[in-house]
């Protein structure tokens, strides 16, 4: 009558939309589920959880994937050594984040960012006893607060809001796309020139001659059509980053240089130590006011 994961107990079929497990590791392999994960120990590198409801880890999550069509809460944190990649649709709550991928779409609650690419449609905020993002990038479209940003080794910081993280990334794809298209066609088209003007001085060509250069053209109008269409939406995408808003960045108490700060479409580098303060855009600027 329902999915779930099917258990004898006292003599009895008893059907849970939880599955349970000690640790996801080579004992498990990958696990896929049609409604909540509880993982009683640690999430193993290497490893896929996948829900379509909750995802919860009383230990730590190492090298692993996380996939939730709902929260994913993971008690001890993430260690993920450059490979954890987390999705929830919903939030996302760890003790710690370091050297992870994490994108929730809805806020994010953790005492640590350090060295992660973070990004939340809701707000993301660092509290607890070290309360410090370091490194990486961090987005979120409405607020960002922590403790401490930065370090006192300058280390590369970035942090934004103002904006759907997903359009960011969609911005970045998108010129990105442009540049290889504009790449493709100042290779092929100086070679579609030369045959043009080869045939133009009567020089005959050969039937492969022919098909390379009708390819290479083919190839040249397409990419600018790609180019014409990106083009449309990356300035679609632009127009909302100029819109004013009221996101906000909070620091509670040290921010320090090396850290980049960027509400929508402008940024404001930060060249000295600063602290108690808060960050939000007006008159196209990005100012700062003390707390």
């Amino acid at each position: 009558l329902i999915s779930g994961h099917a258990s004898l107990v006292n003599d009895q079929v008893f059907v849970s939309d939880v599955f349970e497990v000690e640790d996801v590791d080579v004992s498990t392999g990958d696990i896929v589920y049609d409604g909540n994960v509880m993982v009683k120990g640690n999430v193993r590198s290497g490893f896929l959880v996948k829900a379509n409801g909750n995802i919860d880890v009383n230990g730590v999550v190492e090298g692993a994937k996380l996939i939730s069509e709902g929260d994913i809460v993971i008690k001890r944190g993430i260690q993920g050594m450059g490979k954890a990649d987390l999705q929830a649709k919903g939030n996302v709550v760890a003790k710690f984040i370091e050297n992870a991928t994490v994108e929730a779409g809805g806020f994010v609650r953790t005492d640590a960012v350090l060295h992660s690419r973070v990004s939340a449609k809701g707000d993301i905020e660092v509290d607890g006893k070290k309360g410090f993002i370091t490194g990486g990038v961090v987005r979120s479209t409405n607020l960002i607060s922590a403790k401490s940003i930065g370090s006192p080794m300058g280390t590369a910081t970035v942090i934004e809001v103002g904006v759907d993280p997903i359009l960011k990334e969609r911005l970045q794809v998108m010129e990105r796309e442009i540049a290889e298209s504009e790449k493709i066609i100042s290779t092929a088209k100086p070679v579609v020139i030369a045959f043009g003007k080869r045939m133009g001085a009567g020089e005959k060509m050969s039937r492969d001659q022919l098909a390379r250069a009708q390819m290479l053209q083919r190839t040249i109008d397409e990419n600018e059509k790609r180019i014409i269409k990106n083009c449309k939406e990356v300035e679609e995408i632009r127009g909302l980053l100029e819109l004013e808003t009221e996101a906000t960045v909070r620091v509670r108490s040290n921010l320090y240089p090396g850290t980049q700060i960027t509400i929508s479409d402008v940024s404001y580098f930060v060249k000295d130590n600063m602290g108690f303060c808060r960050f939000t855009k007006e008159q196209g600027e990005v100012k700062w006011h003390s707390m």
